[in-house]
């Protein structure tokens, strides 16, 4: 098994820390899992490295260029080379290529436009993040 050091990123819409950190804590808190998981692939210690980070999405223009990064972080990282090849995320269902159930409807419904051709957005966005650091990038928004 390939062990992938830093790979966990969500969007999550809720109004309440609390239903968040609930969720959180049942995706990667359970020491039962965590026990079987370990025991499974000889390793010790937390599920995790390090504390749950949340980053509050205060506009929209923000919202898209995450949905992009988490889309684009794959083929980033050198997992696959085109992103219809990556299973383990929801950009198949955001360019119509798999009917799954844990995308927003609602998000596309909202920016039509940002999300008409997406995988050709995804190309522009790999386009402009390779002419930029990430840090600058976040800058914009």
């Amino acid at each position: 098994m390939t062990e992938i050091k830093h790979f966990g990123h969500l969007v999550i819409g809720f109004w309440n820390l609390f239903v968040i950190y609930n969720l959180i804590f049942v995706i990667c808190g359970l020491p039962r899992y965590v026990l079987h998981y370990n025991f499974k692939y000889k390793r010790r210690g937390t599920l995790f490295q390090g504390p749950l980070q949340h980053i509050h999405v205060k506009n929209e223009k923000y919202l898209i260029c995450l949905c992009k990064y988490i889309h684009y972080n794959p083929k980033k990282a050198n997992l696959v080379d085109d992103l219809t090849h990556w299973e383990y995320s929801n950009y198949l269902e955001w360019v119509g290529k798999r009917n799954g159930s844990l995308y927003s409807k609602e998000l596309i419904g909202i920016f039509p436009d940002d999300f008409k051709d997406y995988s050709q957005t995804i190309l522009e966005y790999e386009k402009y993040i390779n002419e930029r650091d990430f840090i600058e990038i976040m800058l914009d928004y």
